[in-house]
């Protein structure tokens, strides 16, 4: 056997083995892909983190560009901004379109956006617009800094309101990476914005739209923010039709827009928004050339919505070169007119008529320089006329601002939230035309108004045949009812519920109209201009602003026949809410103060409790009250008070025989006051004590000593005095006015006989008190004074006051008698109780009765910190001395324009130069 044969030939090693150089290469291949795997995996993520480092600083670098340029653009100064690693060009790219609205009529204004769009070094994509930065990714934009668009709430009168602001920022020029050159452009078309809105005094809502913009889904993720915006899908409204009621946003992806609707100051009175400026100066406001007045006019001012609660005369303002006060003119209000007075057979006039100067027919006497006494009939007394210092405005007619109003606003439709009601069920459909028709009105959903041109006739309520129309127009709601009129208007039988609130209804009319007022009216009918009939026995609650007048006379051509005539042909009760404008300088109303307020003098006196009660007591001692807590003693030395409690002087001399020790205080101020036996005083008041030097006898001499108690007393501090004093105060010794002043405990005391030395009566009031509680005493000295020392045609009024009853009962009779007797003498009792003890309690039942059988009043308080307000109501209401004269006036329906400050937009442009 051949044994080579066994052994396999090379081919077949071939065959059956690797080749160890292939498996070198297939190693290193491997290797090879694998390493050039991890460089591109490594390369990717190189990539990402320098394009996110690239992304950090171009945010930050673009806005910081955006700062300077805002900068810059806001001084309007030339400076430098600085970009690095940008490469990109300014482009238009949309639209922003900013409309205001104030509810009726829009103004809009628009700029185009001029845009920065860039590509960083790292491939990110950027955009700067209207002031804001954009980052886009995957087409989408997210804003990364804000654009200058600020939308805020404030409060106004306890209301939130929205205010904006907008002030984008547009480029021109050229911007690269580097450093660039910046400054306001040589054609400078800045301030698009700037006439937005100039015509409107009010705006009710605002709209922002941004068009046809590559970056919208970015704004409406920035508005949607800003705005605190609900979007449309998820509210049954869209952004077409909505008023800012909900601030809505709708989003148009097809259009690449977005566009937002939000609230500002929200409704305006529509009279506001087509500058109706009511001028209103009283009660009743006439003009023309030449005028005349014949018949009776009754002229109040009511406050607080309520013509019960008449305060005062109100005016009556004739605005006229020439106008006649006839023989049978009776006027009770104060009548201003704005011309020559002609007052030739002495009208029955109130006090005082101004004018800016008077006939010498109407003059019998020169009173002063500028004043007469133009008239001695009775009822009134004698009327005294003035002369206007310098006349008051005009009133301008409101016939373009209706005209407006019409073409503008109602364009032949009403405009009501309100209920308005009309004879055929109707509620606003038609109503502009069958205004004549109206007989309900309820302004509880919102203000009412209507139109009426200059074709139709206003008649408020309707002459209607239809009996389920009731005759008479009632006006309900808390918010306003108003008509625009340029046709006649008719009104009478016209009622505002639930009270007088003269302001809910307004009727402005052209001065073409012919006002016509014939039944009872509450409202305000402003028409200056046009020409006004008032019937006779008319009663007008609000203000009546028209042109030449007549007011009807049911007295006949010969005017009233009784002087004491007590009912008016018209009376007018005048809204004093309604007040804008006064007639008057401050030197006319000085001679009102002094010639208007005419008056009988005064004869005043004043019974005043000087009972222990009044001042520290120990009601707890049923022998003596007065017998004190505690003691302390002073000497002739000034030391500080030792007590913090009330005390009295108890120094009488030895057990109360004998010399007395008179104590004497010291305030702050170096004012003294002197005790007597039982004064007292309160240690609030003083500041150091002593027994007087010149008094200190009694068995110790040199010393006294004060008692104390726990009960301070009704009137500690003496707030009796202090009132009475301002009572006197307020009275005048030139109008004849004369006072006495009177005490009681168990006597009655004169402190001041009744005279006209009205400062000495304000030195002697006392503040005394001590013993028992007698009124009739002290009230018989007053009426004694009354009896010695009267004077004839002087008004006789008496202020008793007590803090308890009195100590027996024959002196409840004694005081009965003093009643009766004062009724003899025509003196009116104002009695006055101080709230006393609980087991010596006011006789409240006495007193009213007392005061009302001589036709006074009665009054209480438990303080007597409140005497001084209670006296002095007292005062004005017996004797006018002290109440403001209606002529001092001040304004209260006065318009607040917001439109100036409630947006605010502003378009910024600044040119770029590399």
């Amino acid at each position: 056997m051949n044994s080579v044969g066994n052994r396999p030939s090379s081919h077949d090693c071939r065959d059956r083995g690797v080749n160890p150089q292939l498996g070198i290469v297939l190693l290193f291949m491997m290797v090879f892909v694998g390493g050039t795997l991890v460089f591109v995996v490594g390369m990717s993520a190189m990539d990402t983190i320098q394009s996110q480092t690239h992304g950090e600083k171009t945010e930050q670098d673009l806005q910081q560009f955006d700062a300077d340029l805002t900068t810059i653009a806001g001084q309007g100064e030339t400076g430098s901004v600085y970009l690095d690693g940008l490469d990109g060009e300014i482009v238009d790219d949309g639209e922003l379109k900013v409309t205001v609205s104030d509810g009726y009529r829009t103004d809009t204004e628009s700029t185009n956006l001029t845009t920065f769009a860039a590509e960083d070094d790292g491939g990110n994509e950027y955009a700067y617009q209207a002031g804001g930065v954009w980052e886009i990714h995957d087409d989408r934009a997210t804003p990364m800094a804000t654009p200058n668009i600020d939308y805020y709430q404030e409060t106004i009168d306890d209301e939130e309101v929205g205010r904006i602001d907008i002030s984008p920022l547009s480029l021109e020029g050229t911007v690269g990476s580097g450093e660039h050159t910046v400054q306001q452009p040589q054609d400078d078309n800045s301030g698009e914005f700037d006439t937005l809105g100039n015509d409107m005094d009010y705006v009710d809502h605002v709209t922002v739209e941004v068009t046809d913009t590559a970056y919208h889904h970015g704004w409406y993720s920035f508005l949607e923010d800003e705005f605190d915006a609900v979007d449309e899908s998820d509210v049954d409204d869209d952004c077409d039709s909505a008023s800012g009621e909900v601030t809505l946003i709708c989003h148009d992806e097809s259009a690449e827009s977005v566009t937002v609707v939000a609230a500002v100051d929200g409704d305006a009175p529509l009279a506001d928004l087509v500058d109706i400026e009511p001028a209103v100066f009283g009660g009743l406001f006439l003009e023309g050339d030449e005028g005349q007045l014949r018949s009776s006019l009754d002229v109040n001012s009511y406050d607080d919505h309520d013509t019960a609660s008449n305060v005062t005369d109100d005016l009556f303002l004739a605005n006229y070169d020439e106008y006649e006060l006839a023989n049978n003119a009776n006027v009770s209000g104060l009548s201003v007119v704005n011309g020559e007075v002609h007052a030739p057979s002495n009208p029955k006039m109130s006090p005082l008529v101004y004018g800016l100067e008077f006939t010498d027919q109407s003059i019998h006497e020169p009173l002063d320089e500028g004043v007469y006494q133009i008239n001695s009939d009775e009822p009134r007394g004698q009327s005294v006329g003035a002369e206007l210092s310098e006349p008051f405005d005009d009133i301008d007619t409101i016939d373009d601002e209706l005209e407006r109003l019409h073409t503008e606003y109602l364009d032949g439709e009403s405009e009501a939230d309100g209920e308005v009601s009309a004879t055929d069920d109707s509620s606003q459909e038609g109503l502009f035309d069958g205004a004549s028709d109206i007989n309900s009105l309820d302004s509880s959903d919102g203000d009412i108004h209507v139109g009426v041109d200059e074709h139709d006739t206003l008649e408020l309520p309707s002459d209607s045949d239809d009996p389920s129309v009731s005759e008479t127009l009632t006006v309900s709601g808390d918010n306003q009812t108003n008509f625009y009129v340029e046709g006649d208007v008719q009104l009478g039988n016209v009622e505002i519920e639930p009270d007088d609130r003269a302001d809910s209804l307004w009727v402005y009319a052209s001065s073409e109209s012919q006002i016509t007022i014939d039944d009872d009216f509450q409202g305000v009918v402003y028409a200056p201009g046009a020409d006004i009939d008032i019937a006779e026995n008319v009663t007008i609650d609000g203000a009546v602003v028209a042109g030449d007048g007549n007011i009807e006379s049911n007295q006949g051509s010969q005017g009233p026949q009784d002087d004491n005539i007590e009912e008016y042909d018209v009376e007018i009760n005048f809204d004093e809410s309604l007040r804008t404008e006064t007639p008057f300088t401050d030197s006319d109303e000085d001679l009102y103060f002094e010639y208007g307020e005419q008056r009988m003098p005064l004869d005043a006196t004043f019974v005043l409790d000087r009972s222990g009660s009044m001042g520290p007591h120990n009601p707890s001692d049923a022998i003596d009250p007065y017998n004190p807590n505690d003691e302390e003693d002073i000497g002739e030395s000034w030391e500080p008070i030792p007590t913090d409690d009330p005390f009295r002087n108890m120094d009488g001399g030895f057990l109360g025989i004998g010399d007395e020790s008179d104590v004497e205080l010291r305030d702050e101020d170096g004012n003294t006051e002197r005790l007597e036996y039982r004064d007292y005083a309160h240690p609030d008041d003083w500041e150091d004590i002593r027994v007087h030097p010149d008094d200190h006898g009694g068995l110790f001499g040199g010393s006294a000593t004060l008692g104390l108690y726990d009960h301070p007393g009704n009137d500690p501090t003496s707030e009796r005095v202090d009132a009475t004093r301002n009572f006197i105060g307020m009275m005048n010794e030139t109008d004849g006015d004369r006072a006495g002043v009177y005490d009681f405990d168990r006597d009655g005391h004169v402190l001041h006989h009744l005279d006209d030395d009205l400062d000495a009566a304000q030195a002697n009031v006392e503040g005394h008190a001590d013993g028992g509680t007698n009124m009739a005493d002290g009230f018989e000295l007053a009426l004694n004074d009354y009896e010695n020392y009267g004077e004839d045609d002087q008004e006789r009024v008496t202020v008793l006051l007590s803090d308890g009853q009195n100590n027996y009962p024959e002196d409840d009779a004694a005081m009965d008698a003093q009643v009766e007797r004062a009724n003899e003498l025509n003196v009116t009792l104002y009695t006055v109780g101080l709230g006393g003890l609980e087991h010596d309690p006011i006789p409240e039942d006495e007193l009213e009765e007392w005061a009302e059988q001589t036709g006074g009043s009665f009054h209480s308080t438990d303080d007597a910190e409140e005497l001084f307000d209670l006296f002095e109501t007292i005062a004005e209401e017996e004797v006018e001395v002290d109440a403001e004269p209606e002529v001092e006036i001040t304004a209260t329906h006065e318009r607040d324009v917001t439109a100036d400050y409630a947006v605010s937009a502003s378009e910024q442009v600044v040119e770029i130069d590399s």
